[in-house]
């Protein structure tokens, strides 16, 4: 069986999100509801324009009256543990980023590199409030969702290792911890130079955590979720970082500039999404 078909159904049956998530709050319009009307899409714009504006002001989205239902904290949350149970293991001074670092990284560094890390599949399977979206309508963005045993070694998601002096790191962490409050979890990976699969040591990753029981630690975890649900969200979504077809088409290129292996995904999502913003210009034009 096919890596993807094998995830597909691997992911449905292994990862949950709890109940009380109240997902139905944002829900996005499907094929049987209708297209949304163009003039929807001007009104999405202007609520991203007055969230940036709140942002301006010193408000945020924990200050909405859903931030703390989907999960948007005042920092990201640490993987504790990650840090403490590696005997000698000193913190990494090396960020690994996988989506809006590629093309919009934001701190200062000394180096970077391509690397991979295996285990994970990438996906935009995580709530955006605060940066591609609004508490109305959160947008998507993309997130590491951690592959069953028997297929983690078959997986690798390639992005960019970031290293960061010692006299930034400390600054650089508390920045990153606000920038990924919506959700993740840092811990440390191990990543693999993506020209020789050499090891390429360890580094520090947001991520959408899961417990024991496979069960997402946050509500803003939204997968396994349709690739025509997703691409129906990144359509239209926008926020105060901008509008949230940008963050994937942004992304896609960056990960071909770095000349790494084609992600089938991301791929195919682009696509999609620009087949519904196709069918909502079309609906708008024909009135």
């Amino acid at each position: 069986m096919e890596i993807s078909l094998r995830l597909a159904l691997l992911f449905s049956l292994t990862f949950h999100v709890p109940a009380d998530c109240g997902r139905q709050s944002f829900a996005v319009p499907d094929e049987e509801s209708g297209l949304m009307h163009s003039e929807h899409l001007q009104d999405i714009h202007e609520r991203g324009s007055m969230a940036a504006e709140k942002i301006e002001n010193g408000t945020s989205c924990r200050q909405e009256p859903d931030a703390t239902r989907i999960d948007c904290w005042e920092t990201a949350r640490v993987d504790e543990a990650a840090f403490r149970d590696r005997p000698g293991f000193s913190p990494p001074r090396r960020v690994f980023g996988y989506g809006s670092m590629i093309f919009r990284t934001g701190f200062p560094h000394i180096g970077a590199e391509g690397v991979f890390v295996r285990g994970f599949a990438r996906r935009f399977w995580q709530l955006s409030a605060d940066h591609r979206g609004t508490p109305e309508r959160p947008g998507r963005v993309v997130t590491l969702v951690k592959a069953p045993s028997d297929v983690e070694k078959e997986l690798a998601v390639y992005g960019v290792a970031y290293e960061i002096s010692e006299s930034d790191m400390g600054d650089v962490l508390k920045d990153l911890d606000i920038r990924e409050r919506h959700g993740y979890t840092r811990t440390v990976v191990d990543t693999f130079h993506a020209s020789t699969g050499a090891p390429a040591g360890p580094a520090i990753v947001y991520y959408a955590a899961m417990d024991d029981a496979g069960v997402a630690m946050t509500s803003a975890f939204v997968g396994p979720e349709d690739e025509a649900k997703t691409a129906a969200a990144i359509a239209v979504a926008e926020g105060p970082s901008g509008r949230n077809d940008a963050y994937l088409f942004k992304l896609f290129d960056a990960l071909a500039s770095w000349d790494f292996p084609p992600d089938s995904y991301i791929t195919s999502l682009v696509a999609a999404v620009k087949e519904r913003q196709r069918q909502l210009e079309s609906r708008g034009a024909g009135g």
